[in-house]
């Protein structure tokens, strides 16, 4: 089932049976805030959880998929699409009906949001893609509108928004966390990086306009979490501050130039001045396997011990 709870008192307010277990994180759409979230039923569903006069939560759309969808989708918001990826080795981009104004023109209100879905256009699967083996990563998408999927077998996969291969990158090991891509603001689309987790203990920087790895960071343990950035500092001095937890509860708060593409591409991070430094690690309570969030120097993580923890980030010189 999907839940929807009370955020005031955790209230249940609405549930819908998706067919099968669900083990995709569910994702907020930017247009009109519905809900999506796949399940392994193979099906994808967008359900409206915010009720209002005359329109009370409801499923709106259900989509069959070629196999169980385990991670979460992903939008492209200027073409209004969907990224759903699953675990028969496919990626799949649907597209959401728009309405027009009288002149013929695309109008931005978007949507038909009638009472339980009723004159609502059914979105379109513009085009379906195979990959190279499972993805458990859910897709993400860059500031170009670029897509990028990782697969159990250790292939990073790029697809242009038409649907065309643009590259793929062999890594050294699985990929199950999702992808990070963080924006660099200013300096255009084609400049970006994705911060890829993997299980062979390494965390990638992955150029997405070629695939070539701009640097990479070793950790003790196989990675199954995404990193978390923040960024931090002035726009023309700005530093990543990114957070990887690795299997064995290692959480380590790594700073990165937010200039790393004056980094030697293929280099390994450890004794690089443009590579990532450690600010500080620290060992919870038991292993970690979900993503942390990083926000204003804390770090909220939660822990297979049952516990979330809150952790600070101690400024250097600090006793």
């Amino acid at each position: 089932n999907v839940y929807v709870l009370a955020a005031s008192d955790g209230e249940v307010l609405w549930a819908y049976h998706l067919g099968d277990q669900v083990k995709c994180s569910p994702a907020v759409d930017p247009w009109e805030g519905l809900v999506w979230c796949g399940s392994h039923g193979h099906r994808i569903a967008a359900l409206r959880a915010t009720p209002s006069p005359g329109r009370p939560c409801a499923c709106l759309w259900e989509l069959p998929t070629s196999g169980s969808v385990f991670g979460s989708p992903a939008f492209d918001y200027p073409r209004r699409r969907v990224y759903v990826a699953t675990l028969a080795g496919a990626l799949l981009a649907i597209d959401l009906a728009m309405q027009r104004d009288h002149g013929g023109e695309t109008s931005p209100g978007a949507l038909d949001m009638q009472s339980g879905g009723a004159g609502m256009q059914a979105p379109t699967v513009a085009w379906e893609r195979r990959v190279s083996a499972p993805a458990f990563s859910g897709p993400q998408v860059d500031p170009g509108g670029k897509v990028l999927l990782g697969c159990v077998d250790g292939w990073l996969h790029c697809f242009g928004a038409e649907g065309t291969l643009r590259w793929r990158t062999l890594l050294g090991g699985p990929v199950f966390a999702p992808l990070c891509i963080p924006w660099r603001g200013g300096r255009g689309p084609g400049d970006s990086i994705a911060l890829v987790a993997a299980r062979d203990h390494t965390l990638y920087a992955v150029c997405t306009d070629d695939g070539s790895v701009m640097w990479k960071w070793a950790a003790d343990a196989p990675l199954v979490a995404a990193p978390c950035v923040e960024l931090v500092g002035r726009d023309d001095d700005c530093q990543w501050r990114i957070c990887v937890c690795s299997s064995d509860g290692a959480a380590t708060v790594l700073s990165v130039p937010r200039d790393t593409s004056a980094a030697p591409r293929g280099s390994a991070s450890v004794g690089s001045h443009r590579g990532p430094q450690v600010l500080g690690r620290t060992h919870l309570g038991g292993d970690i396997f979900s993503s942390p969030v990083l926000i204003g120097g804390r770090l909220f993580v939660g822990s297979r011990d049952d516990h979330l923890y809150c952790l600070r980030l101690r400024p250097a010189g600090d006793a």
